[in-house]
């Protein structure tokens, strides 16, 4: 059997486009997981809901319901909690999901409008060189998923509308969209009027027919969250959307971006597509409130305007017999400039606003703090990012926050918190009663400085009962009248896994007598074979109590954060403690201790 050549040029066009398209979407994917290699922490504060949902999805109904957003995610973040993935991964993995439906449903509006293969894939690589499709591809939440379901569905209405079996699909994967987000309900009343029109225009009764298929399939993608909705709310649909006049503002946009299209070479069907979808969709969201994330969906559609703009005006230049297709050359001249997109999102590291959280998170771990439950905060990214649901830390403006430094503390320990996060960005902004607090030279009573950084921009302390007691207990006597009453250990594995480990060490002190000199006190960490591997000196109190301020009789807790390097191998480690005069270099003798420093205990590691 022979193949003419047409036939063979065609099936080489489709080997092309097949691997040229999943050579995109894998670079996509690609470059997001370069992106994010490092980014183990909630940015998204919206995202701390979907994650609190997930437990309770099993317990009761209404909680399908009972959400800002739909139910999808939440499902989705279960799933990947089953397979081992964290709730930041899981979403991660979602959102790179819709991402890679977003460029394929560039490249198929492409192929179905104007069969060039080519243009399809230039298309898809354009928006792979998008910094918007980039960053919501690696964003946890619902807007890249549900951008890249919704405008995948327009793509696939874009293939054969008079079909029923291809709109009830096209149906089917919008209603998977309703599931993640409510913008859903737009795609569908965009595409069943599309449809209707279709249907009166050609005044053809069978026309109806993939209308009520779009429909159905919409409702079967849809279903975990109408039957719910159904039997908790008594509506299909969970949410109503107000209506509020405000402008129309991206209409012109997008009615523009349509105009400019050929009629000579798109169908007069995709072209209304188009234009139902573009301008339906930017009207309707106006309504409400544009905002980038949300017009993600159009994405597709609108690359693919600009660039087919540029693939008409731009002439065909013939020379000789050849024609050159200077429309193509054009726009790869304009890819080219920007590849380095991709390029420099894949090696950025975490940054914005929670480029501290996943330090804030090790430090209260190594201070003792159990869970997010035990930790209250002025930073709403703040989160535990040692938890797989990345539960985020008490947020002190739902405390009923009292007038005063001493009375918060009160108030923190009644509600079982033992931590405390006060930051100058949103602290002041929003509890400036506690402003105090930014400085712990002020010796609050009760609580104890576990980070204070240079900068002064924030404290954190731990938030100690009115007679606060250590853990173990050593009264060990120094010279001079100062003992060790005892010391709290904690010993914690930093973030992200294989970061290294952490020691926490509370060390509880006392003086009998005025001290006159200015001491400090040393942490040293020993291996197995007795060498010093990591320590702490400093000024006791994160630098904050100086020695000769101390009053006789008076308590002080010391605490001391003591980092593991990475490299080290050893499983045991011991831990001694000492105070030495800085200016001398001189340690304070310790009673029965050759080598003045006390040996308080070995710790095991689990590597």
């Amino acid at each position: 059997m022979t193949h003419s050549p047409t036939t063979d040029a065609q099936r080489w066009r489709t080997v092309a486009w097949i691997i040229g398209s999943l050579a995109l979407a894998g670079a996509l994917v690609i470059v997001e997981v370069a992106h994010l290699r490092t980014h183990i922490t909630i940015g998204n504060l919206d995202f701390f809901a979907m994650a609190a949902r997930v437990e309770p999805l099993s317990n009761t109904l209404s909680a399908w319901v009972n959400g800002f957003y739909p139910v999808g995610i939440p499902l989705l973040l279960r799933l990947g909690l089953l397979m081992g993935l964290d709730v930041v991964r899981a979403g991660q993995a979602a959102s790179i999901v819709g991402g890679v439906l977003c460029l394929y449903s560039g490249g198929l509006l492409a192929w179905h409008m104007t069969r060039s293969r080519a243009l399809a894939l230039l298309t898809m690589a354009f928006l792979l060189c998008t910094g918007t499709v980039l960053f919501y591809a690696g964003f946890e939440g619902t807007d890249m998923l549900a951008a890249g379901l919704q405008s995948f569905a327009i793509s696939l209405l874009a293939r054969a509308p008079d079909r029923k079996g291809n709109t009830f699909m096209a149906g089917l994967v919008n209603g998977l969209g309703y599931l993640v987000r409510y913008t859903g309900l737009i795609t569908l009343a965009v595409s069943l009027l599309y449809l209707l029109t279709l249907t009166i225009c050609r005044r053809e009764k069978k026309r109806l027919w993939p209308f009520a298929s779009y429909g159905l399939g919409f409702l079967i993608g849809a279903a975990p969250q109408l039957i719910p909705s159904l039997l908790v709310k008594g509506s299909l649909f969970y949410s109503s959307f107000p209506v509020i006049n405000q402008p129309l503002a991206q209409l012109a946009k997008a009615g523009f971006l349509f105009a400019v299209l050929d009629h000579a070479k798109i169908s007069r069907e995709h072209r209304w597509l188009l234009a139902f979808f573009v301008v339906g969709t930017t009207g309707a969201l106006s309504i409400f409130n544009i905002d980038t994330r949300f017009l993600i969906l159009i994405a597709p559609a609108l690359t693919l305007s600009a660039m087919y703009f540029l693939w008409r005006i731009v002439p065909l230049v013939s020379v000789s017999r050849f024609r050159l297709p200077i429309p193509v050359i054009v726009l790869i001249f304009l890819l080219v400039t920007m590849i380095h997109i991709p390029w420099e999102f894949a090696h950025t590291v975490e940054g914005g606003p929670h480029a501290g959280v996943i330090e804030s998170s090790n430090v209260f771990h190594a201070a003792g703090a159990e869970s997010a439950n035990d930790v209250l905060t002025s930073n709403h990214y703040h989160q535990d990012v040692a938890s797989p649901t990345r539960n985020p830390y008490g947020a002190l403006y739902l405390l009923d926050a009292p007038p005063t430094v001493p009375e918060l503390r009160q108030k923190a320990l009644a509600s079982n918190y033992r931590f405390l996060y006060y930051d100058a960005a949103n602290g002041v902004t929003y509890h400036p009663q506690y402003e105090a607090l930014l400085n712990p030279y002020q010796q609050h009573v009760g609580y104890t400085p576990i980070w204070v950084p240079q900068s002064a921009s924030f404290v954190a302390y731990r938030l100690e009962p009115d007679s606060p007691t250590p853990e173990t207990a050593t009264d060990v006597q120094f010279a001079g009248d100062i003992s060790l009453q005892g010391y709290d250990l904690n010993v914690s594995a930093d973030q992200p896994d294989g970061s290294g480990h952490r020691i926490g060490l509370y060390l509880y002190w006392q003086s009998g007598d005025e001290i006159t000199e200015s001491l400090k006190v040393f942490v040293h960490v020993f291996d197995a074979q007795g060498a010093l591997v990591a320590q702490d000196d400093a000024v006791p109190a994160q630098w904050t109590r100086d020695t000769r301020d101390w009053t006789p009789g008076e308590s002080i807790v010391d605490f001391h954060m003591i980092q593991l390097p990475v490299s080290a191998t050893s499983d045991s480690y011991e831990i001694a403690v000492g105070l030495y005069n800085p200016a001398t270099g001189e340690r304070r003798p310790v009673h029965s201790s050759r080598d003045n420093q006390v040996t308080l205990t070995q710790i095991q590691l689990e590597q």
